[in-house]
Formats: structure tokens, C-alpha cells, sequence
């Protein structure tokens, strides 16, 4: 092999085993990852109860909106025979 191929082998060879990862930078990108996990679940848990509440609001307005017309009917149906 000529000098100038043997030592463009021994640069990729080189610079590949320099991007290697260690035992402790997978441990820290385990680490980071868990810690921007569980800021997520955090967010999403917040999102969550904010949207539950929402539903919640909606389903007690929609009752509230029948039972209203419901009653307004009712009373403008009483007493029997009146209309």
C-alpha cells in the first residue's frame, strides 16, 4: 500500500474510533434523556388535567343548557290546555 493510502486509512480509522461513545456517555445520554422524559410526562400530565377540566366545564354547560330548555318548554306548557 503506498504511503499516501496508508495514512488516509489511518486518519478514517482514527477519526472513527474518536466518535466512539464510552460506557459514561451512554450513562449521561441515558441520564438526560430520562431527566427530558419525565419533564415531558410533566407537561403532558398539566395538558391533560387542563383538558379533562375543559370537558368537564362542557358536559355541566351542555346539562345545564337542556335542563334549562326543558324547563322554559315545561313552563310554557303549564298549566295543561294553556298555550
Amino acid at each position: 500500500m503506498e504511503k499516501g493510502q496508508a495514512e488516509a486509512v489511518a486518519t478514517v480509522i482514527r477519526d472513527a474510533m474518536a466518535e466512539q461513545a464510552t460506557k459514561a456517555d451512554l450513562e449521561a445520554m441515558r441520564l438526560a434523556t430520562q431527566a427530558d422524559l419525565n419533564a415531558l410526562e410533566g407537561c403532558l400530565q398539566g395538558e391533560l388535567y387542563k383538558a379533562l377540566w375543559a370537558f368537564g366545564l362542557g358536559i355541566i354547560g351542555s346539562n345545564a343548557i337542556v335542563i334549562g330548555a326543558a324547563f322554559s318548554i315545561a313552563l310554557w306548557l303549564w298549566p295543561p290546555g294553556v298555550g
